[in-house]
């Protein structure tokens, strides 16, 4: 699953090498666009994605049912606009693929679910009221979901309800860490690890820095935030 940011700007020669990249995946690949796909400098890149057998689907929710698991992207992006948007069509189609899970599934954003309607800190997710709604309404259709979200770089975990929420952080940035998941019979384990190759140490090292050292502590969170096992709720409680 990529929540995202698969480019710099989203030009030609940037989906090309993702594409590329991502068509290579020996397994079943579900993509959703970041902000970075909808820049001023971006183009289309459903139709480059689709030559190497990739489909993003930017307007409509998809899912991939996996053992045990089903996963849902949910495009959050608007065109020409770095902040994240939730469109009540898609809330509603995400709501009937999470109903017809055999079990526990998984959502995936690019834009985090704001507590408030106007962002406290940047970058800019979706705005809390809409946010609020849709989580409500997933809720009502699976308690048992795993809300993934990019954007923020930095690691995060909270709760809505019977969901667990969760930020995850960016492989270019301090810590340069990638999350990975376990699913089981009775719920789903989050796994986050650094990418320990030196000369990327070396680079994710100098964005410790960033915002007079506050980053450093920022980005990576608690370690509860960062490593978590989620066991499904009972949907009979």
């Amino acid at each position: 699953m990529v929540k995202g940011d698969l480019t710099q700007r989203g030009r030609p020669s940037e989906i090309e090498d993702a594409a590329r990249l991502l068509g290579g995946w020996p397994g079943p690949v579900l993509a959703i666009e970041g902000n970075h796909e909808t820049k001023h400098s971006a183009v289309d890149c459903t139709r480059i994605m689709a030559c190497h057998g990739l489909d993003v689907h930017p307007t409509s929710a998809v899912s991939l049912d996996l053992p045990g698991v089903r996963i849902i992207g949910v495009p959050t992006t608007l065109w020409h606009h770095g902040g994240g948007r939730l469109r009540p069509r898609i809330v509603a189609d995400t709501a009937e693929l999470l109903a017809g899970a055999p079990g526990g599934a998984v959502v995936a954003l690019h834009h985090y679910p704001q507590r408030f309607r106007y962002p406290t800190f940047y970058p800019a997710g979706i705005p809390g009221d809409a946010a609020r709604r849709a989580l409500a309404t997933w809720a009502g259709a699976n308690p048992a979901i795993l809300v993934l979200a990019g954007h923020t770089h930095r690691h995060r975990r909270h709760q809505f309800r019977s969901l667990v929420l969760a930020e995850t952080g960016s492989t270019k940035d301090w810590p340069g860490s990638w999350a990975g998941y376990t699913v089981h019979e009775g719920g789903i384990m989050q796994t986050t690890r650094r990418t320990l190759e030196p000369s990327v140490i070396e680079w994710t090292t100098r964005g410790r820095w960033v915002a007079a050292g506050m980053w450093g502590v920022w980005a990576p969170g608690l370690r509860s935030h960062r490593c978590f096992t989620y066991p499904w709720p009972d949907p009979s409680a």
